[in-house]
């Protein structure tokens, strides 16, 4: 599965487990989000990285950089792979979820 098939991938899993209404946003140059979720009236932001190697803590910043600048609330980080103790740490203080590719697993099998 190629990245773009993947961002498509978790557009459908979090409209399966989350109820979401979800739209994959332009492949490149997308101010820093994969996805533009509804839950309700909110809008989510959702990065992507379908990597071999562990997401580290500067890929969330810059997720919560596009959130910060469109005053958007809540945000999701969805790897096929992990993450780093850095990233996690950091995630903690923030409102983004992180989802790795074994919870990814779990929960679509769940």
């Amino acid at each position: 599965m190629n990245h773009r098939d993947f961002e498509y991938y978790v557009a459908a899993f979090l409209q399966i487990t989350r109820d979401f209404k979800t739209q994959v946003t332009q492949a490149s140059k997308d101010g820093g989000k994969d996805i533009i979720a509804y839950d309700g009236k909110e809008k989510i932001y959702i990065e992507v990285k379908h990597w071999q190697g562990k997401v580290g803590r500067p890929a969330i910043q810059k997720l919560e950089g596009a959130m910060s600048a469109d005053r958007i609330k809540r945000g999701y980080f969805i790897t096929s792979s992990g993450f780093t103790k850095d990233a996690l740490a950091y995630a903690n203080k923030t409102n983004i979820t992180l989802i790795d590719g074994n919870e990814l697993i779990r929960q679509m099998h769940s």
